[in-house]
């Protein structure tokens, strides 16, 4: 069932991709700068494309690419692993915190807002305003109300087991975390 799954998502994937405009960027054609690029988040008011790597984001305008990293802005560590984006801004997760940018500002959480505030895998938003970020090294949720970031509790009957955390998504009014799961046989 799962393999089901699997392919009929490729092939909905595909087909979404076919009816795209496919844009290929390499050192040589664009302003981009080489990087391990890990994660990517399009912006829908702007159309703007975001590409997290070990140098910093970069932003893809629809012309030419901006980078933001420590040598030109405020943001935490050029080590991006993730961005959500949730209207104007932009929530960045790093190796030492979280980086969040509104278009002009940015505001930075790091262990010293709370201890766990690093190695971020995954944020999302839910529809309360609430920021959840997993901490994927150290099998940490923590959730951010606008004013305090706090651990979120969770229980597994196998919590050895768990090999990491690896996201968090926001859904029909739930958040959801995944994560890998491992255990011999």
């Amino acid at each position: 069932m799962k393999a089901i799954l699997r392919i009929l998502f490729l092939i909905i994937l595909c087909g979404n991709v076919s009816a795209q405009k496919v844009t290929k960027f390499s050192l040589s054609n664009s302003n981009i700068t080489q990087g391990l690029y890990r994660h990517i988040a399009i912006d829908n008011s702007t159309n703007y494309v975001w590409l997290c790597s070990n140098v910093g984001v970069s932003v893809w305008n629809g012309n030419a690419f901006q980078r933001f990293h420590t040598g030109n802005s405020s943001i935490l560590s050029n080590f991006a692993s993730c961005v959500f984006i949730a209207g104007n801004e932009k929530w960045i997760g790093t190796n030492i915190g979280i980086s969040m940018y509104n278009g002009s500002t940015w505001t930075n959480f790091d262990t010293s807002v709370h201890t766990n505030l690093r190695n971020i895998t995954s944020i999302t938003k839910d529809l309360s305003g609430n920021v959840f970020v997993i901490n994927g090294n150290d099998k940490v949720i923590l959730k951010y109300n606008g004013t305090t970031w706090t651990t979120v509790s969770y229980t597994s009957t196998a919590t050895s087991a768990w090999s990491g955390l690896n996201n968090v998504f926001h859904t029909n009014g739930q958040v959801y975390v995944y994560g890998s799961y491992s255990k011999d046989l």
